[in-house]
């Protein structure tokens, strides 16, 4: 008798065993929107799950992995390159049984249209002639000194830098004996100028060089050993910071700082490095000789080129990496480079021998570091100056000495050229909506 409660009272514990192990089902995501731009990108998607599940998307253009599975897992969300002018939405859907569906919405962003160009030449040193010609794309017309036909007048004398930054061209010109040197600030819709800006450091007037941006304010490089602020919105200087180095050139932006090249018109060493909340300079880096361009990765490895100095004895023109949490230099390419643009996946580099009459033209890999020469891809085009890209679809606008522009699509095939009328050809700015 007492076998027959013992047994009982094992079945029940057993039942009630069973029911106390039965999972209620459960999952989260880590993230209930992504967006991409309009090139071909990676996403995931960390699905956290006590079960089984699947997961599906109710488009074609966006693919998942894996679909299904059972437990924890990362999912990897890719879309390819959108050259459409229509922004993508999608939908992706987590099931489970038992529990809501988990959706995530995912979009792509379209491609941008090339509506227009600007073009800058800087034209001879002291001559007052600097003019930018403008490329309708739409309509396929070309208007050289567009800038003097819309306002009755050149820029001045040496337009040594053109960006374009919210809604409106900033264009700086350097000036020489004779002329002022001053930011030109052009409705990009119109050609028109809004309004010349002079750049003075202790009352005098200053030579401005090169141009960057962060939140709502402008960065100028000059050669009297400062960097201007320049508020956008109120378009009138409101501050300065004195540099250790001198002859500023190239400038970028990373994390909260500025990056500063000290030429010293071939002697410079440094680099300063500017704090943008306090606008002073924090420290400088130490360099090869003679600094002249620089731009930032979003990954913090800043790339500047050093000039060519072979005609003195010097080293020749190259090309370096900077990092920027150690401040030290930490490769050196090896390669003739004075100007430089970069994309999200190559930086360009160009330079033009004097010495033996040679142009140089190459790539390189952001994440790999490999060097493309490009030099045997111009044909009847010499004396390269500088170099431009379009950030809405990567076309490549090599200038140079004279007064040429070339055009190259992606894949680096020429597209178009232009010439246009004032010499010493330099940046490239697109227009797109």
């Amino acid at each position: 008798m007492n076998r027959f409660f013992i047994l009982i009272f094992v079945a029940i514990f057993a039942v009630s065993c069973n029911k106390n192990d039965e999972l209620t089902p459960a999952a989260e995501v880590n993230k209930t929107a992504i967006a991409f731009s309009n090139e071909a990108e990676n996403d995931s998607i960390s699905l956290s799950v006590n079960t089984d599940w699947v997961i599906e998307k109710n488009a074609s253009w966006l693919s998942l992995s894996p679909t299904a599975g059972s437990g924890n897992a990362v999912i990897k969300v890719s879309v390819g390159e959108n050259a459409g002018f229509e922004v993508l939405h999608a939908k992706i859907t987590v099931k489970v049984s038992g529990i809501p569906d988990i959706e995530i919405a995912v979009s792509q962003d379209r491609s941008r249209e090339t509506t227009g160009l600007y073009i800058l030449s800087e034209g001879y040193f002291g001559t007052g002639t600097s003019d930018i010609a403008f490329y309708d794309v739409k309509n396929d017309v070309f208007t050289p000194k567009y800038f003097n036909q819309k306002n009755g007048r050149t820029l001045g004398d040496t337009g040594n830098d053109l960006a374009l930054y919210g809604s409106k061209l900033y264009c700086v010109v350097s000036g020489s004996s004779g002329y002022e040197g001053h930011i030109e600030i052009i409705n990009p819709q119109t050609g028109v100028s809004q309004k010349s800006v002079t750049i003075t450091e202790n009352g005098a007037v200053a030579m401005p060089r090169c141009i960057t941006f962060y939140q709502n304010k402008a960065y100028i490089t000059t050669f009297s050993n400062t960097v201007v602020r320049l508020d956008t919105a109120q378009l009138e200087i409101d501050g300065h910071a004195a540099l250790s180095g001198t002859f500023a050139e190239g400038i970028c932006h990373y994390n909260g700082k500025l990056y500063v090249c000290n030429s010293g018109q071939g002697s410079g060493t440094t680099v300063s490095v500017v704090d943008i909340a306090s606008f002073s300079e924090e420290r400088t880096l130490t360099v090869p000789q003679n600094p002249i361009a620089i731009a930032a990765t979003s990954a913090g490895e800043i790339y500047f080129t050093t000039g060519d100095l072979s005609w003195n004895e010097g080293p020749a023109s190259n090309l370096h990496i900077l990092n920027a949490t150690s401040g030290q230099v930490t490769k050196t390419f090896d390669v003739r480079a004075s100007r430089i643009a970069l994309n999200r996946d190559f930086v360009y580099a160009v330079d033009f021998d004097w010495g033996n009459y040679s142009d140089y033209i190459c790539k390189i890999n952001l994440k790999t570091q490999v060097v493309t020469d490009l030099a045997d891809r111009i044909e009847d085009f010499t004396m390269i100056y500088n170099v431009s890209i379009n950030p809405a679809n990567n076309d490549v606008y090599i200038t140079n000495t004279g007064q040429n522009v070339l055009v190259w699509n992606k894949n680096d095939e020429e597209q178009k050229r232009f010439e246009t009328g004032v010499p010493s050809t330099s940046k490239v700015v697109a227009i797109t909506r």
